[in-house]
């Protein structure tokens, strides 16, 4: 069996700024107290938002990120609300 072994053609995808700071936002989620949730939510969903009208191919994989860490912060924020909104037992 002959095998070659060609470098593939791999560009880097630079990591913006503000995809870095979402990307924190979502590595801290857990840790967030629940008032800073639904703007962390807010801000992730803007920048999905942005990148999607850009349509750049290479925004894929952040694009990809940032939608499941934006479901999870919504989730966080709706478990919020419904906890501000149960009366204390």
């Amino acid at each position: 069996m002959l095998v070659l072994l060609l470098p593939a053609k791999v560009t880097a995808v630079e990591m913006s700024p503000e995809i870095e700071t979402a990307l924190a936002l979502c590595a801290r989620c857990a840790a967030l107290p629940d008032e800073e949730v639904p703007a962390a939510a807010k801000t992730v969903h803007l920048l999905v938002e942005k990148l999607e009208a850009a349509r750049n191919p290479a925004d894929k994989v952040w694009l990809f990120r940032l939608k499941r860490c934006g479901s999870f912060l919504a989730y966080r924020a709706e478990a919020a609300a419904d906890g501000e909104k149960k009366p204390a037992q």
